[in-house]
């Protein structure tokens, strides 16, 4: 009886280790990618890498989507993506990187997909060249088989090797002359345009704000709009525009919301003509135009000694202080007699008036403090991004745990292993992303930061991405306990740094 037990036990442990396959240990390079393209995406190889563009076929400043798809079949950590060089395009990572299960000729691989929007900027035909993925792949070690006997013993190792995709060409066209309309300002997908105003009935003196939308398909953020037709009696204040992105894996698409401040002091209607904008529609392959509707407003009363003060400032000599005191002018409280507002300034009691006397001085050093910080965030990039790592990060672990708790249990360890290595990236004005998690501790070894944190944070990363490259399920328990894992440590370090 023991004999057969003992014989059972020896076929397990060798069904077991024919179960794991072992990978050729090889690199490929850029320069041998285009010879061993075949060999590296035949059928049945454990690791492949993959590239492609959608549409390979374009005009210039049409959007194409540049996927990277990494195929496994073993499990493999430590993986970091070599820098892509896109000559001849405006480039942006989408953010929109997923793991999927995926059936290539009835083998089951794991997917690991990246994705990047390109804008091509002149004609011609371009090749993107290869890329590579370096990763450690676990395999069988042939002189260490551990207990024999037991299936479970560990005889495994890691190799590293790298995996370079294939390269991809892309043919860019001139955006047709014939049809162009007047005006037309290189905006090629789809858009729409929209405008309301928040308030269409005011006194004279107050303030509405106008609203211009466009959104669509296509590179939204360059996209700027015709100089708005002139307002008779209004005065037209702008602010920064502002882009929010609606992006999928296989779509760029986005928002870039336009706000302006309009101040009218006569009264009547006015109003504000249509906002005309042109594009080229690469998939009709044709011109479109899309406009806002005309817009009307009430103004209510008339302030015509305002109106007088400001006629006359216009007129005064120097036009940059007279631009200065007209915006001054505009934004005074609404006051047509200087008796209407001299009781405001009779105080019996002392104490209010040194309060008086006391809040202009604090108020302007308040504002000098301010403004140099404010001027340091904008010139001062290091600065900028250490500053604001922490509140990045914390965000970045609150939507892991968003996406955790609908059960997107990958997805959330994607979210955090890129919040903990853009904090230190932020900290350290580096591409955080693109680190390992021995670059990074390379990175915090000149930090003031205790050798045991350091090995912490390195025990993070690589746990994270165990979990994303690992083929082996992860539970929702797991996910939490190293989201705040994570948290924990980035507050410790945020004290240090």
């Amino acid at each position: 009886m023991k004999k057969i037990k003992g014989l059972f036990l020896l076929f397990i442990a060798f069904l077991f280790a024919s179960l794991l396959p072992a990978v050729a240990h090889k690199s490929y390079s850029a320069e041998n990618a285009d010879n061993e393209s075949q060999q590296v995406f035949s059928e049945g190889k454990e690791i492949f890498v993959k590239a492609g563009a959608s549409p390979s076929r374009a005009y210039v400043n049409q959007q194409i989507i540049y996927s990277l798809k990494f195929y496994r079949k073993v499990p493999v950590k430590n993986a970091s993506l070599e820098r892509q060089v896109f000559e001849g395009f405006i480039s942006e990572d989408m953010g929109t990187d997923k793991e999927y299960p995926v059936t290539v000729a009835s083998d089951e691989y794991y997917v690991y997909e990246k994705n990047f929007v390109l804008f091509p900027t002149k004609a011609g035909e371009f090749k993107i060249p290869s890329t590579g993925i370096t990763c450690d792949v676990l395999v069988r070690d042939e002189g260490n088989s551990g207990d024999f006997l037991n299936p479970f013993s560990s005889n495994l190792r890691g190799e590293t090797h790298t995996f370079i995709s294939n390269p991809v060409t892309v043919e860019v066209m001139e955006i047709p002359e014939n049809g162009q309309p007047a005006g037309f300002n290189n905006m090629v997908g789809k858009y729409i345009i929209k405008a309301e105003l928040s308030k269409n009935r005011i006194n004279a003196g107050e303030t509405t704000l106008l609203t211009i939308t466009v959104s669509g398909k296509g590179n939204i953020k360059d996209v700027v709009l015709p100089l708005l037709p002139e307002i008779t009696g209004v005065k037209v204040y702008e602010e920064q525009p502002v882009v929010t992105l609606f992006n999928s894996s296989s779509v760029y698409s986005g928002e870039k919301v336009f706000k302006k401040t309009l101040v009218s002091f006569k009264g009547g209607q006015i109003v504000i003509d249509p906002v005309r904008i042109s594009f080229f529609d690469p998939e009709e392959g044709r011109y479109e135009s899309a406009e806002t509707k005309k817009i009307y407003a009430e103004i209510a009363g008339s302030l015509k000694a305002e109106t007088e003060n400001a006629d006359t400032l216009q007129s005064q000599e120097g036009s940059h202080a007279n631009a200065v005191r007209q915006i001054a002018f505009d934004i005074l409280p609404i006051k047509t007699s200087l008796n209407s507002s001299m009781s405001y300034l009779i105080f019996p009691e002392i104490k209010k008036l040194m309060m008086l006397l006391i809040i202009p001085p604090v108020g302007y050093v308040f504002l000098l403090v301010w403004q140099r910080r404010r001027r340091r965030y904008r010139e001062d990039i290091r600065f900028t991004r250490s500053a604001k790592a922490l509140a990045r990060a914390m965000r970045t672990l609150k939507d892991a745990e968003e996406r955790l708790s609908k059960g997107a249990v990958m997805e959330s360890c994607e979210i955090t292993l890129r919040g903990v290595k853009g904090y230190f990236g932020d900290k350290f004005c580096v591409e955080g992303e693109a680190l390992t998690g021995k670059e990074l501790c390379e990175v915090l070894s000149g930090a003031n930061i205790e050798e045991e944190k350091k090995d912490e944070v390195k025990e993070i990363i690589y746990d994270l991405e165990q979990m994303i490259f690992a083929s082996n399920a992860v539970s929702e328990e797991k996910a939490k306990k190293i989201i705040g894992i994570a948290r924990t440590s980035i507050n410790d370090c945020e004290k240090l740094l």
